[in-house]
């Protein structure tokens, strides 16, 4: 049985208001028959609310399951450093409650012990998806060949399209690593690592260029959340423009943008110092 979780939320949650009116309302006045269906409404609430989630996890289910794809790249030019006048303390993501995306298996061995390939096996809901999956190869390579736009995080993985408040905020982090005390890192993002469990995760205290959250939800349309910070070294500021590292008083540059996407449709979001690539597309299994 499919459920189209959007109604059947919205009845339930009207459905509960109702019943919590309900419990006030017999709270104020007391008798014998009205405890009694005090119980019973309790009872029914309870049960509303059980019904509710049960119609979530069978909405997960059965419903269709989204690829969404996402490049992220930098452009740091003297110019974009110097076309805002950008906060000296800026509100940086709040990372609470971020998801961090699942790793895939190196390799998973068949009952008769021959190898299955990564890309053979069936991917699992919010899992970083093999770069065969991409669909924006080409506009990722263009990005890199150019020099100017380095490519931070190219990721995509397989979510269900929920209302927002049940749907995930997708932990981005990549580009340049550095350890705490701010010196480079050899360490890379496993979100860039094709077949990431080949080389070791990255320490706990490694720092990265790019760190936030990005959230997809479908309250009709599909609504993309970023909230994401670009840190420049002092010493990289210097490179690209003395003027800048002279006058600016924060390394840290923040874009925090709601839109709106379609299916099949490629958006590109926009900020002077780095951007993003985004596409939704539905998963054929």
């Amino acid at each position: 049985m499919l459920f189209d979780f959007q109604s059947v939320s919205l009845q339930l949650y009207l459905a509960i208001h109702v019943c919590s009116y309900i419990l006030r309302y017999l709270k104020t006045t007391v008798s014998c028959h009205n405890l009694k269906l005090y119980k019973y409404v309790s009872l029914l609430a309870v049960l509303l609310i059980s019904f509710c989630s049960q119609a979530t996890q069978q909405s997960i289910a059965n419903g269709p399951i989204y690829k969404v794809e996402l490049v992220v790249f930098a452009h740091v030019t003297e110019q974009g450093l110097l076309s805002e006048v950008w906060p000296a303390t800026p509100e940086l993501p709040n990372m609470q409650r971020v998801y961090n995306l699942k790793l895939r298996p190196q390799l998973i061995q068949s009952a008769n012990q021959n190898a299955v390939s990564v890309s053979q096996v069936q991917p699992q809901l919010y899992q970083i998806l093999p770069s065969a999956n991409f669909t924006l190869k080409k506009e990722a390579s263009k990005l890199e060949a150019n020099g100017d736009y380095p490519v931070l995080v190219h990721v995509a993985w397989l979510q269900p399209g929920l209302p927002i408040r049940n749907s995930r905020r997708i932990h981005i982090y990549g580009g340049q690593a550095y350890t705490a005390a701010g010196q480079l890192a050899t360490a890379i993002s496993p979100l860039n690592m094709d077949n990431n469990t080949d080389l070791p995760a990255p320490s706990s205290d490694t720092r990265w260029q790019l760190n936030g959250y990005v959230r997809v939800s479908k309250p009709y349309l599909f609504q993309l959340n970023a909230d994401l910070v670009l840190t420049i070294p002092q010493q990289l500021l210097a490179q690209v423009s003395s003027a800048a590292a002279r006058q600016l008083q924060t390394n840290q540059f923040v874009l925090r943008q709601t839109f709106r996407m379609k299916l099949n449709q490629l958006y590109y979001i926009d900020h002077p110092l780095f951007g993003i690539l985004a596409e939704v597309t539905k998963y054929s299994k």
